[in-house]
């Protein structure tokens, strides 16, 4: 079971990291030291770097949901990036669980967060109490906590996603940005947590592996009395085991989300497609993208993916979503021989890889739009780059800050858009803006593609659906 895994940067519409003085103010739970500095593009801003929003999630708070911080005396210093959260994958030199950190980033103004024992979606509640955060002390940095607009991209889209379709974080955004991702996505939700866990904790205690049915108590105390780095060990070790017959980008990633029992901290309780299909979600308006090409993110190993595309071509089964809950051998054989010929109608993947990157780019929903919305993170700077480059960049921060503030991509004719009016979509027209050295209005994005697979899950998926 991995720890948490979030961390939480509220862009209060800017962005950027060239310090200069320090800036103090109070907020609710005390006063905090932040810096002022410039934008690439020559904006004022103050940032406060990695203020508390919440008690460290350490012994008898590990895997629960997280506790507001409580109030401290003094100047807290918020001049400096704190701890990351354990990562499965990586490593950093201050790892650590203590990670309940927030980033406030905004306009210089005149300023003065199974069962019950290990409940789940420890991350989500992380997010919701930042968001309580937000709520309460936005005020205090020139904010308004009517006015939240939630961004995220990959596992973050998902994230913002769930956030639409819970309940506890109604009220608490006003509008979404979703890139590369949704709680929709395969690889964003985990139906099989509990038996994961217990292989993770096998790999500490091999005696879990010859016990499936172990009590939830005592695994929950087991994982309780192991150090943090014992943990994340197991997990990557889990992590290890991602195998082309069961890849997670298809089957769900190890550590996703799940839908808890419903329980009064559930953050989700119910199946994510089936709440979007009934309508009963945090209705606000939203930016959802995707890039083209997403699969290309997985060719970084040829060999390895000449693997997967030839298990592929030898079992087509493998290319059915679970979220399609299809049990029946001969309908899966069916639904996957189906699937195959979408993308591969007259050859192997083995063949042609590049049309089995074409379906992962469909059910896989990833980042090279990064490099325009976060450009202070890259060197060399941006006046080394084209003039198209650096106009993109300008469009993707022109849309996102136009919507943050009203809630509209496009509000007036505007040259850096090329004066392009963006439009909404509805149930029958789905227009979409697509961005690169030059934007234009289309229709339908990969109209073909969607079409046949709702054909698929309506002749061959059983209902009610998680993902789609």
């Amino acid at each position: 079971m991995v720890l948490r895994n979030i961390q939480v940067l509220l862009l209060v519409l800017c962005s950027g990291y060239l310090s200069a003085e320090e800036v103090t103010i109070q907020i609710s739970d005390g006063q905090i030291k932040g810096q002022t500095g410039t934008t690439n593009a020559g904006v004022g801003y103050s940032s406060f770097l990695g203020i508390r929003f919440g008690e460290p999630p350490i012994n008898e708070l590990r895997f629960q949901a997280p506790q507001p911080v409580k109030p401290w005396d003094g100047v807290y210093d918020a001049t400096s990036q704190k701890n990351p959260c354990y990562q499965v994958q990586n490593e950093y030199p201050n790892e650590s669980e203590d990670c309940l950190f927030i980033n406030v980033v905004t306009p210089v103004r005149f300023i003065t967060t199974g069962d019950d024992m290990i409940p789940g979606n420890a991350g989500l509640k992380d997010q919701l109490l930042a968001l309580q955060w937000v709520n309460k002390n936005i005020q205090y940095f020139g904010g308004d906590p009517t006015k939240v607009t939630l961004f995220g991209e990959s596992a973050g889209a998902a994230s913002v996603g769930y956030h639409i379709l819970s309940p506890k974080s109604k009220g608490l955004f006003r509008a979404a940005i979703l890139e590369s991702g949704s709680p929709l996505s395969a690889w964003a939700f985990q139906r099989d947590q509990k038996q994961l866990t217990l292989q993770t904790a096998g790999f500490i205690d091999p005696s879990f592996n010859s016990n499936p049915n172990v009590e939830s108590h005592y695994l929950h105390q087991f994982l309780l009395n192991q150090t943090a780095e014992t943990i994340k060990a197991a997990s990557y070790q889990m992590s290890r085991q991602d195998r082309p017959e069961y890849i997670e980008l298809q089957q769900g990633f190890f550590y996703a989300p799940i839908v808890e029992h419903d329980h009064a901290g559930a953050f989700i309780a119910q199946n994510m497609y089936e709440t979007l299909a009934s309508g009963d979600f945090n209705n606000v308006p939203l930016i959802a993208g995707i890039n083209s090409g997403e699969g290309l993110i997985l060719k970084g190993d040829e060999n390895y993916f000449r693997i997967i595309a030839q298990t592929f071509d030898r079992d087509p089964t493998l290319l059915v979503p679970l979220g399609m809950h299809i049990n029946d051998a001969a309908t899966k054989s069916q639904a996957g021989q189906e699937i195959k010929a979408l993308y591969s109608p007259r050859g192997t993947f083995a063949e042609d890889v590049t049309r089995l990157l074409e379906g992962f780019s469909d059910t896989v929903t990833h980042s090279e739009e990064l490099s325009y919305i976060f450009s202070h993170h890259y060197n060399p700077p941006l006046s080394s780059f084209p003039e198209s480059d650096v106009n993109v960049l300008r469009r993707f921060t022109k849309l996102f800050t136009n919507f943050a503030k009203t809630l509209n991509p496009t509000p007036e004719s505007d040259p850096i858009l090329e004066n392009i009016s963006w439009p909404k979509v509805n149930s029958v027209y789905f227009p979409y803006l697509e961005i690169g050295s030059y934007s234009r209005i289309q229709l339908h994005p990969r109209e073909d593609y969607y079409s046949t697979w709702d054909t698929i899950y309506d002749k061959f998926g059983v209902k009610p659906y998680d993902t789609y």
